[in-house]
């Protein structure tokens, strides 16, 4: 992680505008991953969205693609987020969650019961510290520190558990570079948890890498790769590796909409997920 940041952060020694030349710094918003750039102090941003995802097969533990019964979910959310001070900001995330599955047998019929659930989903919280900015805004890196409380519905007599069930920190890195309209931004982050839990949680790691372009003012098509690995005890780990292309639409300085649509290309011992997101960022 060491060697990544330096490499973005002394990339911004090079192709350095001549001086007094007005520099171009693309909107650093992406759909998956995580920015470097915090609000300016006294502004708040509202986030309301939408995100569904569903599954009808899984990777096995050799990463082979297995038939699986069909499971679907999606969440109504809304995030806010506020400037604190210079460098700093705070954000909350909210939601209302539904889900169904298709893939247990309860009453041992031989066929697949339906468990569904809904509910207020997890509380997210965090802290945006930008500990680096290059002197012409292209460059820059910041660490996030987060708290998940598991406030979402639990497993029941044919209800699904739609919550990760253990409270967590997650801390996390991210740098951006951008070279005129072309921008890199990669995260990497931990998920630790807290306590001492049934399910016997040991963490997880989870990392992301995009690549967005500034088309105009209005414009940034832009592609995600999205890692993430979770770990159990007495359990085998699972991973999943996908992909995500998005579109971020700046109708003006204060309303954004972020659209995304995200498949599973790899994995083991997890779900082949195909998700949807869409979420407006408005600053009133």
């Amino acid at each position: 992680m060491r060697f990544f940041l330096q490499i973005l952060l002394l990339a911004s020694v090079g192709l350095q505008p001549a001086w007094g030349e007005e520099v171009f710094v693309p909107e650093p918003a992406m759909i998956n991953s995580f920015d470097p750039y915090p609000l300016d102090p006294g502004v708040l941003e509202i986030g309301p969205g939408y995100t569904f995802t569903s599954s009808n097969r899984a990777f096995d533990a050799d990463g082979v693609l297995q038939p699986s019964d069909y499971s679907r979910q999606h969440s109504f959310f809304t995030e806010f987020t506020y400037g604190v001070t210079e460098g700093v900001d705070v954000r909350l995330l909210l939601g209302d969650v539904h889900g169904v599955d298709h893939s247990s047998d309860l009453d041992g019929d031989g066929h697949p019961d339906k468990l569904a659930g809904r509910g207020i989903g997890d509380v997210e919280m965090g802290v945006r510290w930008q500990f680096y900015q290059g002197s012409d805004g292209t460059a820059a890196a910041a660490f996030l520190s987060g708290l998940a409380l598991p406030s979402g519905p639990e497993a029941g007599p044919y209800r699904l558990e739609l919550t990760q069930g253990f409270p967590s920190l997650t801390p996390r890195l991210v740098a951006s570079k951008s070279w005129g309209r072309f921008q890199v931004l990669g995260d990497v982050g931990v998920t630790l948890p807290l306590g001492r839990h049934g399910s016997r949680p040991r963490g997880g790691l989870d990392a992301n890498l995009g690549l967005g372009y500034q088309v105009g003012d209005h414009l940034k098509p832009l592609v995600e790769l999205n890692y993430s690995k979770a770990h159990f005890s007495g359990q085998p780990a699972s991973e999943d590796l996908s992909l995500t292309a998005g579109l971020v639409v700046m109708f003006s300085d204060s309303v954004y909409l972020n659209l995304g649509l995200q498949r599973s290309i790899a994995g083991r011992n997890s779900p082949e997920s195909n998700s949807g997101v869409f979420f407006l960022s408005l600053t009133p």
